[in-house]
C-alpha cells in the first residue's frame, strides 16, 4: 500500500526551496577572471590541512581548505591583498599577494603548532588529530560531534566502540555477554536499530539480518581518521536516522604531504589473575593484537603525486570472560501470604529462580583494506577502495546452573505442604528455602553447556569519480558491502564437535543465600537426589546448530555542486541516490535431539572443564558438548531426532527481504556576512518485498505428527507468503550558523528523519489461535508488510566557543518530536471476503499486529568541553582535559493507549565522560571515566517484572612513553581498573531486588607503536 507525501511536509519543502531559488537569482553576478589559490599544510607532521580558514581581510570573504589542503578564491579584484590563515592548534599566518590578470596568484603555506613544535612526532600528530576534528566540527554545515580516532591515545582493543561511547549523547547498552552492545549504540535516547552506520557516507550492512544496527565492535579504529555523530541531517544525507547518523571517515589519501608514511602497533592483552577471572577465561590470559598501515604517493604517467595508495592490515584477539548471576522473585503474591507475612505490601518476596552463568569467548578479527586514488588532472580524480574483514569466534562457551521452584505459594501454616515444590516461610529478598514434595519438576536444578562457533564476513567495494569543470563539481560513486554470517556448534567449520544441550535433576530442595554479593551467592542442597552426581540427571535435550544468513547493501549516488558567482558565497547542490538491501537466511540446518539411550551420562562428561562456581564445594557435572556431538553421529540409536520441530524451524527460517530506496534532493549553501545558511529538501520512495512461510489455519494432530513428522510440519508451516509495501516521505531541513567572533558561533537547526521498521517486523508471520476460552473469537497474530517508519522532527540550538591553541566549549539544547511509533495493537477483527488479507480465512477472528501510532517528545541538554591548559603556569601547562554531559527527558504515548509514559526502554536519561591527560617530554598519562545513569531496561505489563539498570562508572588508565630521539612509543592501558559490575534490578530502582549482575574481567594491554 502506498502512502502519499504529507501535504504539510510538501508545502514546507516547496516554500524552503522557493526561498533559496529566489535569493539565488537575486544575487547572481558575473564572474571575474582573477583568482587566488593554494595549499595549506602542517610543517610539523607534513599533512595537508583540511578545514583551514582562509580570509581576505579587505573583501571580508572567507573559505576553508579542502581534503587535500587546497583552496581557491574567485572573483578577486586586481591589486594587493592580505590573506589570513587560521587552524585550530596552529599559529596564525598572514600572507600578502598581488592579483593581476597576467596569471592566477598561488599561495602555499606551512602552519606550525606553537607549543609542541619541538615535541615528538607522535605527540604532535595526536594533538593535530584533535585539532582536525575540532576544525571539522566547527566548519560543519549542520550540528554534529566529531572526534579523532586517536583522540584518546592508544585504544586497548583498537575498536571504534571504545571511541564512540566517549562522545556526548551516545550510550552503549551493555549486553548479556558483558559487552557494550554496540551492534546498535543509542544516540540521543533512540535505539541503535533506528540510526544508521555509514562509512564515508555509505550505509553499512547491519549486524544481523533481522535488525538494522551496525556492529561497531568489529571495525578497527586505526582504519579511520575520525568519527562524527550527525545529529541534524542535511538533505544530501540519508534520512533514516531517528537519533543521529554515525559516520566513520577514512583518511583522505591526498592529505599526506610526505611521499610515504608507515605506522604500526604491536600489543598483548592480558587478563591478570588477581582480578579473579572465570576458570575458562583464565586458561589463556594473554592475547595478541597487531595493526599496520602504509600510505604512499607516486608520480605516474608524467604527473606529480597523482597516484595515492593506502594499505591497512590488522589482527586482533579479544577474549571475554563474564560471570553473571540472575535472580527472579515471586510476583504472584497471594492474600494468604500477605496475612502470614503481616504486611499489606510485601517488600520481601523470595527468590524462586537462581541462575549462574559463565560465558567465555575468543573473538578473532582479521582486517585488510586497500584504497587508491588517481588524479588524471587537477580537475579529474578516480578512486577505488576494497575492505575485507573476518570476525570469528572459534569457541564460544556457556555454562549455566539454574535452580528453580514453583512460583506459586503452596505452604499453608495450618494444613502444611501441598503438592509440588514449596517456598518455605522466613524468606527475604536475599534468602529463600525451597522444600520439595515428591519427585516432580516443581523444584529442580538444570545444567546447560554449549560450545558454538561463528564466522562473520564483511566485504566492501567502493568506486567513484570526481570531476571539476569551472564552478561545477560532479561526484559519482557506487558502493557494495555485505555481511555474511554462519554459526555452527563447536570449533572450526564443517565439524560437528560442539552442541547446545540441557539436562536436569528433579525433586531437590535447596537454600539460596546471596548475602552481600550476588556473584558469590551460596546454593546449598537440603533434600532430594545428589545434584553433584551425573547419574541423577535426565531429560537430556538440545541441538546442533548450523545456519547462515546475509545482509547485502548496494548504493549508487550522483551529486552535482555549482558554485554560483554572486555578491556572497553561494553554492547549489543536487543529487540522486539509490539503495537496495537484500537480507535473509541462506541455510538453516539446525537439528534438535533428545537422549534416548539407557547408559549412564557419565561417558559424556569432560573432566577437563572447570565447572565450579564461586559458591560450590564440588564441581557441577557438566557434560562435554564435543562428546555429545560425537555420540550423536557415532551412536545414532542413542538419540531421537525431533523431526517435526526441525522441519518446522527450517520452514519458518526461510525468509527474505528486499528493500529499495530511491531519493533525490536539492540543497543550498550561502554565507551573508556572519550568517551561514544551509537548507533544502530530500524526497525518498521506499518499497519492500518480503517472502516467507506462515502457519496453516488448522495444525496437524499428534497422531499425524507421529506418523509423518516431516510431512505434517510441511503442511503446518509451509504456506508461502509474498507481500509488498511502500511509502513516500519528504525531509526538509534548515541550518543556521551565526559567527559572533572568529571563535564564537551559534547554531540553530530544524531537521527531519525516520526510523525504519526492523526486518523482523516485516517478515511474513502468522500465528492462528482457534476459538477457545482464552480466545473466544479466535486470534490471528501477524506482521504487516506495509508498516511505516517512525518519524522525528528535530529542533537544535547551541553555542560554541573555540579556544586556542586547541579546544572548544559547546552548550546545546534539543527537542525531538516523535510520531508513528511501532507498537502491537489488539484492536479490530478479520473482515469477511476473499480479499481480507488471509485468503478469505479467519473471518471474525480478533487481530494482533504491529502498527503505527502514538507520539512523544525527547528534550535534552548537551555540554562538551575540550581544552589544552597551556595557559597554566609551570608544568601544569602540560595538562589537557575533556568532559561532556548529556541530560534527557521523555514523555509521550508510546503505544497509542491514551496514557502518558515517562519511561522508554533503554532510554538513558544521563550520561557523561571526563578525561585528564598529562604530557611531559615523552611521557603521556591519561585517565578517563565513562558514566551512565540508571535507566529502564525491560518493559512488562506486570509492574514487579520490570527491569532497571543501575548507574555505573567505568575508569580506564593509559600510560605511554616515547623513547628519546625516536618514533617508538611504549604503552600500557588498563580497562575498568576498579572492576565495576553492571547490575539490573527488578520492580523499582530503590528496592533491593537484583535481577542480573554481570562482571567482566578487567584487562591490561601493553605494547609498542611507532612510525617511519
Amino acid at each position: 500500500m502506498n502512502t502519499p507525501v504529507c501535504p504539510r511536509s510538501r508545502a514546507a519543502s516547496l516554500a524552503l526551496l522557493s526561498f533559496f531559488i529566489f535569493h539565488s537569482a537575486l544575487f547572481i553576478g558575473r564572474a571575474a577572471a582573477h583568482t587566488i589559490s593554494g595549499q595549506v599544510s602542517s610543517g610539523d607532521t607534513g599533512s595537508n590541512l583540511h578545514g583551514a580558514s582562509i580570509e581576505i581581510l579587505v573583501l571580508n570573504v572567507r573559505t576553508i581548505s579542502g581534503e587535500d589542503g587546497g583552496f581557491e578564491f574567485a572573483n578577486v579584484p586586481a591589486g594587493e591583498h592580505t590573506l589570513v590563515f587560521n587552524y585550530s592548534g596552529m599559529e596564525t599566518i598572514r600572507k600578502s599577494v598581488t592579483v593581476s590578470a597576467a596569471a592566477p596568484a598561488v599561495v602555499n603555506v606551512e602552519m606550525h603548532a606553537p607549543v609542541l613544535r619541538m615535541d615528538a612526532f607522535v605527540v604532535t600528530g595526536e594533538r593535530e588529530g584533535n585539532a582536525a576534528s575540532i576544525v571539522r566540527q566547527r566548519a560543519a554545515e549542520s550540528l554534529r560531534t566529531v572526534l579523532a580516532s586517536d583522540a584518546l591515545g592508544n585504544l586497548p582493543n583498537d575498536s571504534i566502540a571504545e571511541v564512540i561511547t566517549r562522545m556526548p549523547g551516545v550510550v552503549g547498552i551493555m549486553d548479556a555477554n558483558g559487552g557494550l552492545g554496540l551492534d546498535g549504540a543509542t544516540v540521543r535516547g533512540t535505539a541503535g536499530n533506528l540510526n544508521t552506520l555509514t562509512i564515508d557516507g555509505f550505509a553499512q550492512a547491519s549486524y544481523e539480518e533481522t535488525g538494522r544496527g551496525g556492529d561497531l565492535r568489529i571495525l578497527f579504529a586505526s582504519m579511520f581518521e575520525d568519527i562524527e555523530i550527525i545529529k541534524a541531517q542535511t538533505p544530501e544525507r540519508r534520512a533514516d536516522s531517528l537519533g543521529g547518523t554515525i559516520n566513520l571517515n577514512s583518511p583522505s589519501l591526498f592529505k599526506m604531504k610526505q611521499r610515504r608514511r608507515t605506522t604500526y602497533n604491536l600489543a598483548l592483552r592480558w587478563a591478570p589473575p588477581f582480578y579473579d577471572p572465570i576458570p575458562e577465561r583464565a586458561k589463556r590470559p594473554i592475547h595478541p593484537q597487531f595493526s599496520f598501515s602504509h600510505r604512499h604517493m607516486f608520480d605516474v604517467f608524467g604527473g606529480r603525486r597523482n597516484l595515492a595508495i593506502s594499505f591497512n592490515a590488522g589482527y586482533r584477539e579479544v577474549a571475554v570472560g563474564v560471570r553473571t548471576a540472575y535472580s527472579t522473585y515471586r510476583n504472584n503474591i497471594t492474600t494468604n501470604e500477605m496475612t502470614v507475612a503481616g504486611k499489606a505490601v510485601p517488600d520481601d518476596v523470595g527468590v524462586y529462580y537462581s541462575r549462574m552463568r559463565d560465558f567465555s569467548n575468543l573473538m578473532i578479527t582479521k582486517n585488510f583494506s586497500l584504497k587508491t586514488a588517481y588524479r588524471i588532472s587537477p580537475h579529474v580524480e578516480f578512486n577505488a577502495d576494497f575492505t575485507y574483514t573476518d570476525n570469528s569466534t572459534p569457541g564460544l562457551r556457556e555454562m549455566e546452573r539454574i535452580a528453580e521452584a514453583s512460583q506459586t505459594l503452596q505452604y499453608d501454616p495450618l494444613t502444611g505442604l501441598s503438592t509440588g515444590g514449596v517456598i518455605k516461610p522466613g524468606y527475604t529478598n536475599s534468602y529463600t528455602e525451597v522444600e520439595p514434595n515428591g519427585t516432580g519438576s516443581h523444584s529442580r536444578v538444570t545444567l546447560a553447556n554449549s560450545l558454538i562457533s561463528s564466522m562473520i564476513r564483511l566485504r566492501g567495494v567502493t568506486t567513484g569519480a570526481k570531476i571539476k569543470y569551472g564552478r561545477v563539481e560532479v561526484d559519482i560513486a557506487a558502493n557494495y558491502n555485505h555481511r555474511h554470517a554462519n554459526a555452527v556448534s563447536g570449533k572450526g567449520y564443517g565439524r560437528h564437535n560442539g552442541s547446545d544441550f540441557t539436562y536436569r535433576v528433579n525433586g531437590v530442595g535447596w537454600i539460596y543465600d546471596r548475602g552481600s554479593s550476588v556473584l558469590n551467592q551460596t546454593l546449598t542442597q537440603t533434600a532430594g537426589p545428589d545434584w553433584f552426581d551425573i547419574n541423577n540427571y535426565g531429560t537430556l535435550s538440545g541441538s546442533i546448530r548450523d545456519y547462515t544468513n546475509y545482509v547485502e547493501v548496494y548504493t549508487v549516488r550522483g551529486d552535482l555542486r555549482w558554485k554560483i558567482p554572486a555578491t556572497f558565497p553561494l553554492t547549489l547542490k543536487t543529487g540522486v541516490w539509490a539503495n537496495r538491501e537484500n537480507r535473509g537466511v541462506n541455510r538453516y540446518n539446525t537439528k534438535s535431539y533428545t537422549y534416548a539411550g539407557i547408559s549412564s551420562l557419565s561417558s559424556l562428561m569432560d573432566t577437563s572443564i572447570d565447572a565450579s562456581f564461586a559458591d560450590e564445594q564440588n564441581p557441577w557435572p557438566f557434560l562435554s558438548p564435543t562428546l555429545i556431538a560425537d555420540d550423536i553421529f557415532e551412536n545414532p540409536s542413542n538419540w531421537q531426532e525431533n523431526i517435526y520441530t526441525n522441519t518446522m524451524n527450517r520452514l519458518k527460517s526461510l525468509r527474505s527481504l528486499t528493500e529499495d530506496v530511491g531519493a533525490a534532493y536539492v540543497q543550498a549553501n550561502m554565507r551573508i556576512g556572519p550568517l551561514s545558511i544551509v537548507g533544502g529538501v530530500r524526497v525518498e520512495r521506499t518499497e519492500t518485498d518480503v517472502r516467507g512461510n506462515v502457519q496453516a489455519q488448522t495444525l496437524s494432530t499428534t497422531a499425524e505428527r507421529a506418523a509423518d513428522p516431516a510431512g505434517a510440519a510441511m503442511r503446518d508451516y509451509g504456506s508461502a507468503r509474498h507481500n509488498k509495501g511502500g511509502y513516500n516521505d519528504a525531509f526538509p531541513s534548515l541550518h543556521l550558523v551565526w559567527n559572533f567572533t572568529k571563535n564564537f558561533q551559534a547554531r540553530a537547526s530544524y531537521s527531519t528523519g525516520i526510523g525504519r521498521p526492523s526486518p523482523s517486523q516485516l517478515y511474513p508471520a502468522e500465528t492462528v489461535y482457534e476459538p477457545s476460552p482464552t480466545y473466544p473469537n479466535g486470534l490471528v497474530s501477524y506482521n504487516d508488510p506495509s508498516l511505516k517508519p517512525q518519524h522525528a522532527r528535530n529542533w537544535d540550538l547551541s553555542l560554541e566557543y573555540y579556544f586556542e591553541p586547541v579546544g572548544q566549549l559547546s552548550v546545546g539544547g534539543f527537542y525531538k518530536q516523535l510520531s508513528d511509533f511501532i507498537y502491537r495493537d489488539s484492536r479490530g477483527t478479520v473482515p469477511e471476503g476473499p480479499d481480507n488479507g488471509f485468503g478469505g480465512l479467519y473471518a471474525g477472528y480478533d487481530l494482533n499486529y504491529n502498527t503505527n501510532g502514538g507520539d512523544a517528545w525527547i528534550k535534552g541538554l548537551e555540554i562538551s568541553w575540550q581544552q589544552d591548559l597551556s595557559f597554566l603556569p609551570g608544568i601544569l601547562r602540560r595538562l589537557s582535559v575533556f568532559a561532556n554531559y548529556t541530560w534527557m527527558d521523555t514523555e509521550g504515548d508510546y503505544d497509542n493507549d491514551g496514557k502518558n509514559d515517562t519511561e522508554l526502554v533503554n532510554f538513558v536519561p544521563q550520561s557523561g565522560n571526563v578525561g585528564l591527560t598529562f604530557r611531559y617530554k615523552g611521557l603521556t598519562a591519561r585517565a578517563t571515566a565513562n558514566y551512565t545513569s540508571d535507566y529502564y531496561n525491560t518493559s512488562s505489563s506486570n509492574e514487579v517484572s520490570r527491569v532497571f539498570a543501575e548507574a555505573r562508572t567505568i575508569i580506564n588508565l593509559n600510560l605511554s612513553y616515547m623513547l628519546p630521539r625516536s618514533r617508538l612509543t611504549l604503552f600500557a592501558d588498563c580497562a575498568n581498573v576498579t572492576n565495576v559490575e553492571q547490575r539490573w534490578y527488578l520492580y523499582k530502582k530503590n528496592v533491593d531486588r537484583p535481577y542480573r549482575v554481570t562482571r567482566s574481567v578487567p584487562t591490561i594491554t601493553f605494547g609498542v607503536r611507532g612510525s617511519f
